[in-house]
């Protein structure tokens, strides 16, 4: 699954809530909320959470 939003960390705290939803690894929702949002990013879920950050 791919999401595409608007780059923002007010979208961040939004978004945030989807892996905690489905129980996803607590040390990468960790990570999630660590980076700045208001870049590009690209997440793709498969069988563990995978950040992929694009310039």
């Amino acid at each position: 699954m791919d999401l595409w939003f608007e780059p923002s960390n007010e979208n961040k705290l939004k978004i945030i809530e989807v892996p905690k939803e489905f129980d996803f690894d607590k040390d990468g929702i960790k990570h999630i909320t660590q980076l700045d949002f208001t870049k590009h990013l690209a997440f793709h879920f498969w069988e563990e959470l995978i950040l992929s950050p694009t310039n």
